[in-house]
């Protein structure tokens, strides 16, 4: 199916209506008609519901589904458009990398940095979501790897790169109330009864510890980024742990110790799709992190 056939169901949808979209793709309504009823017919499907005097689409559940396949379809028609353009010119291809927010200092810095200066003619494209996003942009071809600060699910269908241990960070108000006098480095049991907010990768292994060691623990949040967790800090609703160093200033009114413990550390695991063909510059990438460790 021509791909002008899936960038006009994402006008048509997010036109609203089919009159809206005709107007803005300066097509007659009933060519418009005319592509949709040749899409359900192709897919065997109703992808939208039709009401007696309504005006607005509404997407069936098949709809729906089309709608954001469509737009993976056209983002990665784009994209390939730009690749071969791209090493026709002589560059050499494009990288495409999903990443957990928190961890994309340490990873520009640990691989993609010194990887670009061996390899400077490439592309970079980051997607960031969390482990389940993550694991769905890896199957479907939209991420060559996957950057997370968890076991990555059905990890069956994946292969590990690398697991790379980060150190725990502490971030509170400088208005806390709850570390009389904080020392650096924190332990672990320094934060014992105090309210936290804490990424999800590190809620189990946190709960753990302090079970283990018959201490109180409050963990009042578990989210999925560290700039979340942060924002809980600033508004001074508890202290906030996150794995390695803020990926950004922390700014006025807050602060950041390291914690000092080896017996429970951060992992950023990443991973590519099993057995799959990659292109040469993610193969060369996937090598290059595999020499490191």
């Amino acid at each position: 199916m021509d791909i002008e056939y899936f960038r006009n169901f994402i006008m048509m949808v997010d036109s609203q209506t089919l009159t809206e979209a005709a107007k803005r793709l300066n097509m007659v309504q009933p060519a418009l008609s005319a592509q949709l009823k040749q899409i359900e017919t192709n897919y065997k499907a109703d992808l939208i519901i039709t009401h007696r005097g309504g005006r607005r689409i509404e997407l069936t559940e098949a709809g729906q589904l089309f709608y954001r396949r469509a737009k993976d379809i056209v983002r990665l028609a784009d994209e390939l458009k730009h690749e071969v353009q791209g090493v026709a010119q002589g560059e050499e291809g494009t990288l495409r990398i999903s990443i957990t927010p928190g961890a994309v200092n340490g990873f520009i810095d640990t691989y993609l940095q010194p990887f670009t200066k061996e390899n400077p003619q490439f592309r970079s494209i980051f997607s960031e979501g969390n482990v389940d996003q993550q694991a769905e942009a890896l199957l479907n071809g939209v991420s060559d790897i996957g950057v997370m600060n968890e076991p990555i699910p059905r990890g069956y269908l994946f292969e590990l790169l690398t697991i790379r241990y980060r150190s725990l960070s502490a971030v509170m108000s400088n208005q806390q109330q709850w570390l009389k006098k904080p020392l650096q480095p924190l332990t672990i049991e320094d934060l014992a009864g105090v309210p936290l907010c804490v990424t999800r990768s590190l809620a189990p292994r946190l709960e753990s510890f302090f079970r283990e060691r018959g201490l109180h623990q409050d963990i009042r949040a578990v989210c999925s980024t560290n700039l979340f967790a942060m924002h809980w800090a600033r508004r001074n609703m508890g202290i906030a742990v996150i794995m390695g160093e803020p990926d950004e200033d922390t700014g006025i009114g807050l602060t950041t110790m390291p914690i000092a413990t080896e017996e429970i550390m951060g992992a950023e695991h990443i991973y590519t799709v099993k057995d799959r063909k990659l292109t040469t510059i993610a193969q060369k990438f996937c090598d290059f992190i595999r020499e490191r460790n």
